[in-house]
């Protein structure tokens, strides 16, 4: 046990090292006070890097290997609190978490969505975290991505130069190229359902850190419009999958809910998680947990 070591025993050096900030280098912050303004830093040095929350920023630089360039956007007036936009629910690029969670505007707006968020990590990762630096970090276990693809979600972006983009959370990879981050993300735009419809959103974490599942369903009189899943935590970006459900009646899933979930996951790739246990563990427990949601909607 470490309290029963030597006060010399190099393990509790290493330790006392690597939580500290002694690693970090020397860096330059630069603060921008609009999203044009931070494109432009960005465009000014290829080496900088945006933050907001900086969770991820941060821990990287404790390690010795973090930028030199910082933009932070923390400061860029209105980019925190979430707004209810036309038919859209918009979370700059600054809101964190906890903010979306305790939004009245949210709540009114997509109420599925904040409850399923108001589970995710604990209340250090919630104050300090914000939503875009969850999506963009493209790390396996986070959860944000999950929940805003089966929401139909869109990031808006400037990319290099300037120029304005609206890109689906599900396209972010292809679009934007695994690992690279050539786009500042502005916000992410969620779009609400119109009058007379429902949208229905869904989630089971219980099997986190290996897996999680959501479900995404828009509705109108108890007859399906269209229907998604989405499985996060075992490769490195969520997999989305249409669901053939449009003009089904909701009453018609009763008994068809395991057909169903199997089908949706049976040719998962290998995982590439590197915490998880059995290679299948993933294709055997996926379609449990979309069964369970097709249940419960």
């Amino acid at each position: 046990m470490l309290q029963s070591a030597p006060i010399d025993t190099p393990v509790v050096s290493k330790l006392a090292v690597h939580r500290s900030r002694h690693l970090i280098a020397p860096f330059r912050l630069l603060t921008p006070r609009s999203f044009v303004e931070a494109r432009r830093m960005l465009d000014d040095f290829p080496q900088a890097v945006p933050m907001a929350g900086g969770l991820d920023v941060v821990t990287g630089m404790k390690t010795g290997a973090g930028p030199s360039v910082i933009v932070w956007l923390g400061g860029i007036a209105g980019a925190h609190l979430p707004v209810k936009d036309g038919d859209n629910l918009v979370l700059p690029a600054g809101c964190s978490h906890d903010q979306l969670v305790r939004s009245a505007v949210a709540a009114a707006a997509f109420p599925d969505l904040v409850a399923a968020w108001s589970g995710l990590a604990n209340i250090r990762i919630r104050n300090q975290g914000t939503v875009v630096g969850n999506v963009m970090a493209g790390v396996a276990g986070y959860e944000a991505a999950v929940l805003l693809m089966a929401a139909y979600a869109k990031l808006a972006v400037l990319s290099p130069g300037g120029a304005e983009h609206v890109i689906k959370v599900s396209d972010l990879e292809r679009e934007n190229g695994a690992g690279a981050v050539p786009w500042l993300v502005t916000a992410v735009h969620i779009p609400l359902q119109k009058k007379g419809r429902e949208r229905r959103l869904i989630y089971d974490r219980s099997l986190r850190p290996a897996l999680s599942v959501a479900l995404g369903l828009d509705t109108q009189d108890r007859t399906i419009l269209r229907a998604r899943a989405v499985l996060g935590g075992c490769h490195g970006r969520p997999i989305l999958r249409e669901l053939p459900l449009a003009s089904v009646d909701l009453d018609s899933l009763r008994g068809q809910e395991s057909r169903i979930a199997s089908k949706t996951f049976q040719d998962l790739p290998p995982p590439s998680a590197a915490w998880l246990g059995t290679p299948d563990y993933p294709a055997a427990m996926a379609p449990r947990l979309l069964f369970r949601l097709l249940g419960a909607a």
